[in-house]
């Protein structure tokens, strides 16, 4: 990213950190863009290129510049890990992925083992109500992993 900055103000770019856009209108040549900066103050500038590199509200500024495609909403989603206890952690000393769900929602429940050693599963996938960040750990999610880890522990014939 920081190559990417570089040769964006070498050409003539700017980059505008620590704000806020409110408005976006299409001109002839471009857009007008409107934004609390990171004083709370009122800035507006134009530009003929608009970068929308808003993360996880990149579909609220689409919308601010005219863009109404439902299929651009985001939808938040999380996914959970939960550690594997002993004596069964010590059954795994690799990473093992398995095939990816044909709903394609993430690679699926996998085996990662951490720096101490510690075997984790996860991440699960789910989809949240609303776009507010949510960090909480949804115990009642515990099942599924109890189910899914079994294919981790099961004998395999040759």
């Amino acid at each position: 990213m920081k190559q990417y900055e570089t040769n964006s103000l070498n050409n003539g770019g700017q980059i505008v950190y620590g704000s806020e856009v409110t408005g976006i209108n299409r001109i002839d040549n471009g857009y007008e863009v409107t934004l609390f900066d990171s004083d709370k103050a009122t800035y507006s500038f134009t530009t003929r290129i608009l970068i929308n590199s808003a993360g996880l509200t990149s579909d609220k500024i689409s919308e601010l510049a005219g863009i109404k495609d439902d299929s651009l909403k985001i939808r938040f989603c999380k996914g959970e890990y939960f550690r594997l206890n002993p004596p069964k952690n010590k059954l795994i000393k690799r990473l093992i992925y398995p095939v990816p769900l044909h709903n394609l929602e993430g690679i699926g429940i996998h085996v990662t083992i951490d720096m101490g050693g510690g075997v984790k599963l996860g991440p699960d996938v789910t989809w949240l109500e609303s776009n507010i960040y949510d960090y909480k750990v949804i115990h009642q999610t515990g099942g599924v992993f109890q189910i899914r880890s079994k294919i981790f522990t099961i004998p395999c014939k040759r």
